[in-house]
């Protein structure tokens, strides 16, 4: 079983425990990538986000 915050739950969470999101990035697959990774396929990977990254700040 996996289970995910939403993207929405991710936001207010960092901001429950003081932090500030200061920059959110969805990556996809590259053009022309083949194969799976992760057991993800290519194919899926270039139309969803794979991954993502944040950049989150502590204030004071």
């Amino acid at each position: 079983m996996c289970f995910n915050l939403t993207i929405s739950a991710w936001f207010e969470l960092f901001a429950d425990i003081g932090f500030d999101v200061t920059g959110f990035h969805e990556l996809y697959a590259p053009e022309g990538a083949t194969g799976t990774r992760a057991a993800i396929p290519a194919e899926w990977a270039r139309q969803y986000p794979v991954e993502f990254v944040w950049h989150l700040q502590k204030p004071g």
